[in-house]
């Protein structure tokens, strides 16, 4: 069995398809695509695109975090908690929400904005 190339890099095919990318006789399941490798042809590429695909979606994430935060944080405009109506409650609840995601994930939180000053 000769290897898979991807973007210049040699590969191993995928052991339950042989590096075809689909199974015969499973057409009326999915398509016949392989289980396995999703139809890459070897296991190492799908993971490859993965792994790439996920650290894409986190950081989109990160992104629309930050801008949560920031948006958030102009809105309540300093304002005491004691001071706050029902939706300035619920908003400073997300904001919380927001910052606390993004320590759990070991993320610096965005620096105060110029406007919030």
């Amino acid at each position: 069995m000769s290897l898979i190339e991807y973007k210049g890099n040699k590969y191993k095919p995928c052991p339950y398809c042989k590096g075809k990318g689909y199974k015969n006789g499973y057409e009326h399941v999915r398509n016949g695509i392989c289980f396995q490798c999703e139809g890459y042809k070897s296991v190492e590429i799908f993971n490859l695109i993965e792994n790439t695909r996920k650290e894409m979606q986190k950081e989109k994430e990160v992104e629309y975090r930050y801008s949560e935060i920031k948006r958030l944080r102009l809105l309540l405009g300093g304002k005491k908690e004691s001071d706050m109506k029902a939706i300035d409650k619920s908003r400073l609840s997300l904001l919380k929400r927001n910052e606390e995601a993004l320590i759990r994930q070991g993320i610096p939180l965005p620096e105060k904005c110029q406007d919030e000053e």
